[in-house]
């Protein structure tokens, strides 16, 4: 990170025991993680002080600097630490948020546990807390975590919950949700779901960014470098929807094995929709598929229909009519998106796209 730019204040990220290397980009998007978390749990108030007191409470702090630096530092992988545990718990409080609005109702509210406020305070600890056990081991590393996050609950849950009858069933809540969110086994509750499939959607360049700079070039580093953006909001016809933008193709191995399996294995893919799109920069050759959706357990290209009453566009080299379902490939050049019947005519632009283009356009 270059010390020149600002650090958002407060900042809690560094110097807990150990060092910790941060890239800018997934430092930033931590920050905007927390303005999510802040905003969402403003009328849940049990949620607000929770989310508070651990962001303040020392040993949290050292948990989550540890966890992140065996996980980048020793075992090569992406960020698992404190960054990587507000950016999850932004997206898990913000699918919570909009599957209740959908009428999906959380089994912490569903069992007679608790209230909704009980449901945000479930997903905030057990996405803040999911991943800590990699400070001990990868293999097993769910199981680590419950372990370690059993004592800050002890420590922190009775200041919210005087009843211990309460606060012993919502840590069985939060304990089954970290024990799950890898989908190896898969979630019993839905609050458990919300976090294995939030958990998946952080995969942007900004996490791996360190690693692959330090050499690590595997599928999973690559395709994780093909991931520019992951958002969520409303469905069309679920109360859900997550859309992962992608340089490439590569980024589909993300959302495939990661992400994809997720959804699929928690069965939250009932109330979430997923699409997964190629945004190609300017020169860049496009795949064939623009856009995949995940429906009915499989990834399929979404095919647009198109307009009757439009002309269809033109292959610039050999003039062929030709859609975009029917296109070989495709190109950015000077904003505009130029379709080709082969390859053969795709190749023959990227020589000299000057010679099919006007320059005047």
């Amino acid at each position: 990170m270059d010390d020149t730019q600002a650090i958002p204040v407060p900042c809690t990220h560094v110097g807990h025991g150990v060092r910790i290397v941060l890239d800018w980009d997934y430092h930033r998007l931590a920050h905007q993680a927390d303005r999510v978390v802040v905003e969402l749990t403003a009328s849940h108030p049990r949620a607000a002080t929770l989310y508070a007191r651990l962001l303040a409470d020392p040993r949290t702090l050292a948990l989550w600097d540890l966890t992140g630096y065996v996980a980048v530092e020793k075992l090569g992988y992406n960020d698992h630490g404190q960054m990587h545990a507000q950016v999850v718990t932004a997206n898990a409080l913000r699918l919570l948020d909009l599957l209740q609005a959908g009428g999906v109702i959380p089994d912490v509210v569903a069992s007679g546990a608790g209230t909704l406020e009980d449901a945000f305070v479930v997903v905030l600890a057990s996405a803040l807390l999911h991943d800590v056990g990699n400070q001990v081991a990868r293999e097993g590393h769910e199981t680590y975590g419950v372990v370690l996050a059993q004592p800050i609950l002890a420590r922190l849950l009775p200041h919210l919950y005087p009843d211990p009858v309460q606060a012993q069933v919502l840590t069985g809540f939060i304990l089954s949700a970290i024990a799950s969110h890898d989908c190896t086994p898969a979630p019993v509750t839905l609050d458990g779901a919300i976090v294995a499939v939030a958990d998946g959607t952080d995969m942007t360049r900004g996490r791996g960014q360190v690693a692959f700079d330090r050499g690590k070039a595997d599928i999973h580093a690559v395709s994780a470098m093909a991931i520019q953006e992951v958002s969520i909001g409303p469905g069309n016809a679920t109360p859900a929807h997550i859309e992962v933008a992608m340089s490439d193709s590569a980024g589909l191995f993300q959302v495939e094995k990661l992400l994809g399996r997720k959804l699929l294995l928690s069965g939250l893919d009932r109330y979430v929709s997923l699409r997964a799109c190629v945004v190609p920069g300017e020169g860049q050759v496009e795949q064939a598929f623009h856009c995949l959706v995940l429906r009915q357990g499989n990834f399929q290209p979404e095919v647009l229909p198109h307009p009757a009453d439009e002309p269809r566009p033109v292959d610039p080299v050999c003039g062929m009519a030709v859609t975009p379902e029917q296109a070989a490939g495709s190109i950015v050049y000077r904003d505009h998106r130029y379709l080709f019947c082969s390859m053969a005519c795709l190749t023959s632009f990227q020589d000299d796209p000057s010679r099919y283009v006007r320059e005047d356009l």
